[in-house]
Formats: structure tokens, sequence, C-alpha cells
């Protein structure tokens, strides 16, 4: 993967152009993981970092879970 036009482009569609160097860093944290647990399967990576994007308010770090 090309992890600069990768950048670039989601950057600009999910982050208006303002993709900030903690959301980078969660991002790549992620892509790091995934190599290390073989996960190879685009359509998994997408699924997971979209999940991650939505559970986070795409903040793309870790959120303090609060129940009630």
């Amino acid at each position: 993967m090309d992890k600069s036009m990768f950048f670039e482009s989601i950057s600009g569609s999910l982050f208006n152009g303002r993709l900030s160097p903690a959301q980078r860093r969660g991002i790549e944290h992620k892509l790091s993981a995934f190599d290390r647990h073989g996960i190879v399967d685009d359509r998994w990576r997408a699924y997971m970092l979209a999940t991650s994007y939505h559970e986070t308010a795409a903040t793309m770090m870790p959120v303090e879970e609060r129940g009630t």
C-alpha cells in the first residue's frame, strides 16, 4: 500500500482536508496491527478502519466507554 497516497485520499474525503497528527498516529497504529496480525484482505482493513472512524467520532484514538 502506498501510505502517502492513502493518507492524502482519506484526508480529503473523510477528514475535510484536516487529518490531525493524532488521527494519523491512530490510523498508523491500526495499519501496523493489521500487518502484525496478518490481516491482508483490504475489505477487512476497510471495515475495521470504518468501524474505528465511526466508533471514535473520527478521532481515530481510543475512547473511554461510559455506561449508565
